[in-house]
């Protein structure tokens, strides 16, 4: 019959340390295989928890529930009249407008210039009534779009433009009066220079202001939205029968 491997270790002579040693390690292996009962497995879990830091684990008939998915991002356009992958910062820091924003602004909105925009003879920005709606926020009691207000806007440098915020007897709300120098001090040209509109009141006066950025898209396609003329249709004329 074949030895253990404790004996023969025994009979060579090895040290009582090594001996020790080695049937610790023969115990291990055998601890691999051993069931234990479900008392001995629950403090063996947590002792391994105290002294080792672990975690005991969790029984595969009661997983834990999955996370709940994120809510829908909502576009950014849908809210502020975007162009998808522009996202501007509700209120710019500029060095040059420095005492001049506040927190009392308008979220911005985009407009892709059209050619009557750019038009020497028309001499106005047109404003979307979706985007009017919103400025209308910022406005006072006596502060009418009829008879117009005279705002300041500023570029990003800082420079100054004078111009009037009303709406036309045709109900096209307008940016009017320096329009046309700032389109000439910018260089814009319609498609392909796309305008952020923010309006504010002064930090200091309180006034009514615009700050009015661009940005240009060479590969930009030309704008197909046509403003809806109504036209007054002349009634039929009806011939009286006579009756016999």
């Amino acid at each position: 019959m074949k030895k253990s491997s404790m004996e023969d270790m025994k009979e060579e002579g090895y040290p009582e340390e090594y001996r020790r040693i080695g049937e610790a390690a023969l115990l291990l292996c055998t601890w691999k295989h051993t069931k234990l009962d479900p008392k001995e497995a629950m403090e063996l879990e947590q002792l391994k928890k105290k002294y080792l830091g672990t975690k005991p684990e969790v029984p595969a008939s009661h997983p834990s529930p999955p996370p709940p998915p994120p809510p829908p991002a909502v576009p950014l356009q849908q809210d502020l009249n975007l162009l998808p992958g522009y996202n501007p910062p509700d209120i710019l820091s500029l060095p040059a407008l420095e005492g001049i924003i506040g927190s009392n602004c308008s979220k911005p909105f985009e407009k892709q210039l059209t050619p009557s925009d750019v038009e020497d003879g028309q001499s106005r920005l047109a404003i979307h009534i979706s985007t009017v709606k919103e400025l209308k926020k910022l406005l006072n009691e006596d502060e009418s779009l009829s008879d117009g207000i005279p705002v300041t806007v500023y570029d990003v440098n800082g420079k100054e433009f004078n111009m009037e915020f009303k709406v036309w007897a045709s109900k096209l709300h307008v940016l009017t009066g320096g329009w046309k120098t700032f389109c000439h001090h910018h260089k814009l040209i319609q498609d392909k220079d796309f305008v952020t509109l923010r309006m504010f009141r002064h930090v200091q006066t309180q006034k009514i202001c615009f700050l009015i950025t661009s940005r240009r898209v060479p590969d930009a396609e030309p704008t197909t939205h046509k403003r809806k003329v109504k036209t007054k249709v002349a009634p039929s004329k009806q011939t009286k029968t006579s009756s016999r």
